[in-house]
């Protein structure tokens, strides 16, 4: 339904591990449901779009490494390298 409404997607993609998921946001299913919806996302803005300095449309995905999870974070960052094309999403890695 949002298809062409949006021009930047800015996702959280918190969790890799069905345990952490369920300890902290009571979502066992949450990577499985986030992976899906980025996908979605990814496909609805393609790719990066730059104006100058600026970006005009594109895909943003944040993700926070929480303390004691840093291991769940290397995963959760093989799988983008591994499962988005290379070049058509931003990450915002915060610790």
């Amino acid at each position: 339904m949002l298809n062409g409404f949006i021009d930047i997607y800015l996702p959280d993609l918190k969790f890799y591990d069905t345990e952490t998921a369920s300890a902290y946001a009571q979502c066992p299913d949450y990577f499985d449901v986030a992976a899906k919806a980025i996908a979605e996302m990814l496909r609805q803005v393609h790719s990066l779009q730059w104006n100058r300095k600026l970006l005009q449309r594109g895909l943003i995905i944040r993700h926070l490494v929480l303390p004691g999870h840093r291991k769940e974070s290397i995963r959760l960052l093989n799988w983008l390298a591994q499962s988005l094309p290379k070049q058509r999403f931003l990450l915002s890695l915060m610790g």
